[in-house]
């Protein structure tokens, strides 16, 4: 083995990028230094608001169940309300089950309704109330330091004024998609010659 891996990688270690393994190095791609975090966000990310009303959760939570088509993020951000995305907490897929099923408990039900028509849950309550963000214009490479750092899963991208603009997952800062994101502008620069 220690001959072998003198040679090349190993066998496991080969099969990372074939396997689309989100695996972060211990360092970034000198390329990451130079790109930013708007380049490789998710912009069209699922927000809860933080009154939500029932039938709303229960649709999103179908979504995430459902076998053709499901939604992938692990985590939402949860704003302050649709129409102004001020970001207020971030809630994972374990918390969302949690609270569908206390909502399908009867005697925790009627602790969690609120509004005039008791149609509406908190969700706060099950949220991280201090989610870590990062700007639209920070590095990369900042951005893969504090996912390797910190051990995240995902990071929410902040405008100035405290909405939410996107995510970031681990997917998001693989090398190969970083690559082709530049590959296209450079085919664009080239076009527009």
């Amino acid at each position: 083995m220690l001959i072998g891996n003198s040679f090349n990688h190993g066998l496991y270690h080969g099969l990372i990028p074939i396997m689309n393994v989100p695996f972060l190095n211990s360092s970034p791609a000198p390329l990451m230094f130079v790109s930013r975090v708007r380049d490789i966000m998710h912009n069209g990310t699922v927000h809860i608001p933080e009154r939500c009303h029932v039938g709303e959760l229960k649709m999103l939570y179908k979504r995430l169940k459902r076998k053709i088509n499901p939604l992938t993020h692990n985590a939402f951000p949860i704003v302050q309300d649709p129409h102004k995305k001020l970001l207020q907490g971030l809630i994972d897929r374990k918390n969302l089950e949690q609270l569908m099923m206390d909502l399908n408990d009867g005697k925790k039900k009627q602790d969690l309704l609120v509004g005039k028509n008791k149609n509406e849950v908190n969700v706060m309550e099950y949220a991280d109330r201090s989610p870590i963000t990062v700007f639209p214009h920070t590095t990369v490479a900042r951005a893969y330091s504090i996912f390797r750092k910190l051990g995240l899963r995902h990071l929410v991208v902040l405008e100035r004024n405290g909405e939410v603009c996107g995510m970031i997952t681990r997917k998001d800062l693989m090398l190969y998609k970083l690559v082709e994101h530049h590959q296209r502008a450079l085919d664009l620069i080239k076009r527009l010659q």
